[in-house]
C-alpha cells in the first residue's frame, strides 16, 4: 500500500530532519574519509586542509548549479538548495585548487602532485557515497523538492494525493550500494597498483546510477528525451567506461601503472604499434 507522505504532520516529516541527517552525513563521510586517508598514509594535516577546500568548493558549486539549472531555484538567489552535480564538480575543483595552492609542500612531503590529488579524490568520493545514504534519507523525511514520477508500485508514497516513486530513497540506496562496490574494488590487485583506478570506477558507477534513477524523477526540461543532468551523466559514464577499458588493456599488455588520461594513453600505445 502506498505510504502517506505529503502533506502530513508526522514528527519525522518536519524540516529539521534534513538538518539532522545532513549533520550525520557529514560526520560519517568525514570519518570514513579520514580512515581511508590513514590507510593510504596521507599527511593528516593536508587531509584536514583539503577538507576545508573541498567543502567550500562543494557548497559554491552546488549552489551555482542549483541557481543555473531549470527548476525551483532557477535564477532565484533567495531559494536555498544545492545541485548534486555542482557539489561533486565543485568539490573536485576545490581539491584541485588546494593541490595547486600547496603544490610545493605536497611535492616535498608526498612526492607526485597528480597521485596526491587522485588519492584525495578517491577518499572523498568514498566518503561522499556513504554521506549520500544518510543525506538523501534526510531529504526524504523532510520532503525535499526531488519529485518522483507517478507509479502504482507498492512502495510508492502519496504526494498531494498522487502515488509517486520515492526518488530520494532510490538515491540513498544507490549511495550505499556504490559505497560497498568501491570498498570491494579497493581490495583488488589492480586498484592497489594503479592510482586512480577506484576513482575511475566511481566516475562510472555514480553517473550510471543517476542516469537510471533520474528516469523516475520529474524533470523540468529535456533535450533529446533526457534532462541536462542525464546528458552529463551519460557522457561521463561513456568516457569512464572507455577509461576503464584503456587501463585494463595497458595494465595487461604494457604493465602500465600510472596514467595521464587512459584513453589518450591507449591511443599513444596503439600508434606506437
Amino acid at each position: 500500500m502506498p505510504i502517506p507522505y505529503f502533506p502530513n504532520d508526522n514528527w519525522w516529516s518536519l524540516p529539521f530532519m534534513a538538518s539532522v541527517m545532513t549533520f550525520v552525513a557529514i560526520v560519517v563521510a568525514f570519518y570514513i574519509a579520514y580512515k581511508e586517508a590513514k590507510r593510504k598514509d596521507l599527511n593528516v594535516d593536508m587531509f584536514f586542509m583539503s577538507a576545508l577546500w573541498m567543502g567550500a568548493g562543494a557548497l559554491i558549486g552546488g549552489w551555482l548549479a542549483f541557481f543555473l539549472t531549470p527548476g525551483p531555484g532557477f535564477l532565484n538567489i533567495y531559494h536555498p538548495g544545492a545541485h548534486s552535480v555542482g557539489v561533486i564538480v565543485g568539490g573536485g575543483l576545490g581539491i584541485a585548487a588546494y593541490c595547486l595552492y600547496k603544490k610545493e609542500n605536497i611535492k616535498k612531503k608526498c612526492g607526485n602532485l597528480t597521485i596526491f590529488f587522485t588519492n584525495l579524490a578517491e577518499i572523498w568520493g568514498l566518503g561522499a557515497m556513504i554521506g549520500t545514504f544518510f543525506y538523501r534519507i534526510g531529504d526524504f523525511l523532510s520532503h525535499c523538492i526531488e519529485i518522483g514520477t507517478p507509479t502504482n508500485l507498492p512502495w510508492a508514497v502519496i504526494d498531494n494525493g498522487i502515488a509517486r516513486h520515492p526518488i530520494n530513497l532510490y538515491y540513498s540506496l544507490a549511495g550505499i550500494v556504490i559505497f560497498v562496490i568501491l570498498i570491494e574494488i579497493n581490495k583488488i590487485k589492480i586498484s592497489k597498483e594503479v592510482k586512480g583506478y577506484t576513482l575511475t570506477w566511481f566516475l562510472m558507477i555514480y553517473p550510471l546510477s543517476r542516469l537510471f534513477v533520474d528516469l523516475y524523477r520529474v524533470q523540468y526540461s529535456k533535450f533529446f528525451g533526457l534532462s541536462v543532468d542525464q546528458l552529463i551523466f551519460l557522457l561521463l559514464t561513456i568516457q569512464s567506461i572507455i577509461a576503464i577499458m584503456a587501463i585494463h588493456i595497458l595494465y595487461r599488455f604494457e604493465k602500465r601503472r600510472q596514467f595521464v588520461y587512459p584513453p589518450l594513453d591507449l591511443i599513444r600505445y596503439l600508434l606506437k604499434k
